[in-house]
């Protein structure tokens, strides 16, 4: 059981393991795994703030459709392979190179926006 702040709406604001000197606090069960809020305040049970669990669903299919544009239009490994073989020069190696470490950079990135979220 923790001490948990509650919002008007039963949202869960912040959650303590002792009370907390000035602040209303209430000392509840611990919610389900997920999005929870009180059905009230402090209301009688743990139900699924349907908010969160939309932000958090909008949130995930915006980091899929980028990594999708990422990824679209990135080539197989024979292509990448190929492309090097055949390559004549140093600039053209180059070119090759720089659209590689585009892309694993841009992945990267979005690796590190999940893990920030």
């Amino acid at each position: 059981m923790r001490y948990y702040e509650l919002g008007v709406d039963g949202r869960v604001l912040r959650h303590y393991a002792s009370p907390q000197f000035g602040k209303i606090v209430y000392l509840l069960v611990e919610p389900p795994e997920g999005f929870y809020m009180r059905d009230g305040v402090p209301g009688t049970e743990w139900v699924v703030d349907q908010t969160a669990v939309d932000n958090a669903a909008a949130a995930q299919a915006a980091l899929d459709e980028e990594a999708s544009d990422i990824t679209t239009n990135f080539p197989d490994w024979t292509t990448i392979s190929n492309a090097i073989d055949n390559a004549s020069n140093v600039t053209q190696l180059k070119v090759i190179l720089k659209k590689g470490f585009k892309v694993l950079y841009n992945l990267a990135m979005l690796r590190r926006r999940e893990l920030e979220k």
